[in-house]
């Protein structure tokens, strides 16, 4: 399976490889060994260097796609017997994007007594050139969160105090959203998108519990491209990274020249890009917060009487201080890390 692209804006540019595994065991199995070339219609070939197990990227900084020129794939498998390819396709000229927007919504649910709220984000572009009528968008938010407990003490057979009870606290998290959004804007005139739909992002997570951002990356894709990932949404409206789940039978540009008959999986695009990022704030007083919490209970005073019987390879634990005195709760209720952020600070952010 053949997962990759090539854009106008600075690389490296990422393909991923992996080969077919069980359709009821889906797993990610990595294509290692290959040889992988992006190749342009002027004969010049860029080597991609495999980083880690199925996932290859151009090594030369100063290769960047084009607008006008053409691009394809070339992909020779370890045995050097299979050898697989896309063909040339044009890279397009991008479609600006005009503005981000976002605004607070509602949305019932059967299982729930109230609405649940949340952002709806919605995009807008500038007019589309002549020959770009088809848009892909992928979504990567990045978000501010906190613990509920800050950290005191650490236990490392005993307590250790923690003078700066905010280093673990705070954590910024980045996502690469799975959803997937398409638009053909053939029947538009002019060719202009106004307020389409993106991503819903809600209260019941602490995606908006201090601050979010969402970088949308707009690309002008070409017809056959736009039907592939068209099936593939139809397929499973929740797939976004084709290695999440592998589409059953979703046949995309690459093949075999010497036996076309071969069934490969997979894409690789060619689009101008371009991209916007917005910045949002939590919510007013009209949309209650309901992620789940980290109690104050008896639980976690308890919890810590305990804390000798925890074995030195769970070192260092973590320890708080609550209404009740000295506790011990979840460690993800004091260390942010835990919930898959960093403590870094992005590059990007911008605070209020």
């Amino acid at each position: 399976m053949v997962d990759g692209m090539i854009n106008n804006l600075p690389g490296p540019y990422i393909v991923k490889l992996s080969r077919s595994s069980k359709i009821d065991n889906p797993r990610f199995i990595p294509g290692t060994g290959y040889l992988v070339l992006i190749e342009d219609d002027l004969g010049y070939a860029e080597f991609c260097l495999e980083t880690y197990p199925g996932n290859y990227q151009s090594i030369n900084p100063d290769f960047v796609g084009e607008v006008g020129r053409s691009y394809k794939i070339k992909i020779m498998a370890p045995n050097g017997q299979n050898a697989y390819e896309s063909n040339f396709e044009r890279l397009r000229e991008a479609t600006e994007i005009a503005a981000i927007d976002h605004k607070l919504e509602f949305t019932p649910d059967d299982d729930l007594t109230y609405d649940i709220a949340g952002y709806r984000f919605y995009i807008s572009t500038e007019q589309a050139p002549a020959d770009t009528t088809y848009f892909l968008w992928q979504l990567i938010s990045t978000y501010k969160y906190s613990t509920d407990f800050k950290i005191y003490w650490r236990w490392e057979g005993y307590l250790i105090p923690v003078f700066n009870y905010d280093t673990l606290h705070t954590c910024y998290k980045t996502d690469t959203l799975s959803d997937i959004f398409l638009l053909n804007a053939e029947n538009l005139s002019p060719p202009v998108v106004s307020n389409f739909p993106l991503h819903y992002v809600t209260t019941q997570t602490r995606e908006l519990m201090e601050r979010y951002s969402l970088l949308v990356k707009q690309y002008s894709i070409s017809k056959e491209s736009y039907n592939f990932w068209r099936v593939v949404k139809d397929q499973n409206t929740n797939l976004g990274d084709l290695y999440s789940q592998q589409p059953f039978q979703v046949r995309g540009n690459i093949f075999n020249p010497a036996n076309p008959e071969e069934i490969v999986l997979g894409q690789f695009m060619v689009a101008g890009t371009s991209q916007k990022r917005i910045f949002v704030d939590k919510p007013g007083q009209y949309a209650e917060m309901r992620y789940p919490k980290c109690d104050d209970n008896e639980g976690i005073y308890d919890n810590f009487r305990w804390i000798s019987d925890y074995p030195p390879s769970s070192y260092p634990v973590f320890v708080t201080r609550a209404s009740g005195g000295t506790a011990l709760p979840n460690q993800w209720c004091m260390d942010c890390r835990q919930s898959g952020g960093v403590v870094e600070k992005p590059d990007f952010w911008i605070d209020k």
